[in-house]
């Protein structure tokens, strides 16, 4: 009976010692957090912060009375069109009579918008007299001291 040869053998790797093992794993961590500083300096961490409403814009909006005629619920739209979050913006609903005058206010904070979102808000106002028109605008946040 003939004997076959045996398969050849896998070369042996040599072995790291544990320090090295352990200076590469440190030198790896460096490298991914100073890619990460990289990217947060360069911009491309996300996207920019800014306080300025300048690209919200109000999408539409619809005010209808409840069923005791005590207030008014004004539902709507914004969108942020711009490239950055917007950190914040005051959404106001005001009513009045046919005469021009107030009779109802109230106002909500929407906090950060991100670019392109549409959000929906929804505003309750207490009426004082009779209510003719409603009209909502977007108005800065005052800056906190």
């Amino acid at each position: 009976m003939k004997r076959l040869p045996r398969p050849p053998q896998p070369a042996r790797l040599s072995r790291l010692p544990a320090v090295g093992k352990h200076i590469g794993i440190a030198a790896l961590w460096l490298l991914l957090i100073a890619l990460q500083v990289c990217l947060a300096i360069s911009g491309c961490g996300g996207p920019s912060k800014t306080s300025s409403i300048d690209t919200v814009q109000l999408r539409r909006y619809r005010w209808y009375l409840d069923d005791v005629h005590a207030k008014v619920w004004v539902v709507g739209q914004v969108q942020n069109t711009g490239k950055a979050i917007v950190t914040g913006v005051e959404v106001h609903a005001t009513l009045c009579n046919s005469q021009g005058s107030l009779r109802g206010k109230n106002m909500v904070m929407l906090k950060d918008l991100q670019p392109s979102e549409r959000r929906i808000f929804n505003l309750g106002i207490t009426r004082r007299g009779s209510t003719a028109t409603v009209t909502v605008e977007l108005k800065q946040p005052e800056e906190t001291h």
